[in-house]
């Protein structure tokens, strides 16, 4: 059975059902759109820049930067020294890890390391584990490492998965 509509002085009057069922709507689309700015806030929060406005206006050196060119990254960030400060009970250690650049392909951006005579990489897991983890670390954003061997003019990628 229908409800009636009533008119009252040639205006359209809602019977109980209608009403309910607009500020359902109503109700909705207000929290769809309250839930949509949430998720856009949290996103967007979470997404801060992986490269350091300081290491933007410099340059790997030569050598790196033709590397990477050559076998098909785009440096996109220069050498950055980013502090750290450790805490160990009351005393603080003042410490630094030393990047060598930035460099982007397809899938993201990476922090670049590149080899050292004075201090020869051994392509253990523990050993690239202990030398290398903290680099994956440091910055939000960064898909991995780029190692670039300037000896052998290679680079090999590094990435990281919890088991």
């Amino acid at each position: 059975m229908r409800s009636p509509r009533i008119h009252i002085r040639g205006e359209f009057v809602m019977n109980g059902i209608s009403e309910l069922l607009i500020l359902l709507l109503l109700i909705g689309l207000g929290g769809g759109w309250l839930l949509w700015r949430v998720r856009r806030w949290l996103g967007t929060a979470s997404r801060k820049a992986p490269i350091p406005k300081e290491a933007l206006d410099d340059e790997p050196a030569v050598s790196v930067r033709r590397i990477l060119e050559d076998n098909g990254y785009k440096v996109v960030g220069g050498k950055f020294r980013q502090p750290l400060r450790i805490i160990v009970d009351d005393r603080s250690y003042q410490s630094r890890y030393y990047i060598d650049g930035f460099a982007a392909d397809q899938e993201g951006v990476y922090v670049v390391k590149s080899s050292r005579s004075k201090q020869p990489m051994e392509w253990t897991g523990s050993a690239v584990r202990d030398r290398l983890l903290p680099y994956l670390g440091i910055y939000q954003g960064i898909h991995g490492l780029l190692y670039v061997d300037t000896e052998a003019k290679a680079v090999k990628k590094i990435t990281c998965e919890w088991d």
